[in-house]
């Protein structure tokens, strides 16, 4: 059995109309959360390196673009991200090449 991953991925549910992002997402320590924030929960095969680069994706400006098309109202419910055009981890390595590369700058830019 693996073990408990100490972190997952969630994103704002909730968005005010005078919001510049739509979707806003986070790394965060794996504990109970309200209504207000919606939980993605990462496949075991999801190493720490591949979920930096779906926050990436999740929070660049393309992302938030569509999003903002799809999103009605001011709530971003489950139905909707599962429509959204997330990058799969293989696609990294085919459009970029090097994915350490680009995981090493996301953290330096970032972190």
């Amino acid at each position: 059995m693996p073990e408990k991953r100490e972190w997952t991925i969630a994103y704002r549910r909730s968005n005010r109309a005078v919001d510049v992002r739509t979707m806003i997402a986070a790394i965060v320590p794996a504990v109970g959360f309200g209504d207000s924030m919606f939980l993605l929960m990462p496949e075991d095969r999801l190493t720490a390196a591949d979920a930096l680069l779906l926050l990436g994706n999740l929070n660049s400006f393309g992302f938030d673009y569509v999003t903002r098309q799809k999103t009605a109202g001011t709530n971003l419910s489950w139905y909707i991200v599962e429509q959204l055009p997330v990058i799969a981890p293989e696609g990294y390595e085919r459009l970029f090449g090097d994915r350490p590369r680009v995981t090493s700058s996301a953290i330096t830019c970032c972190g």
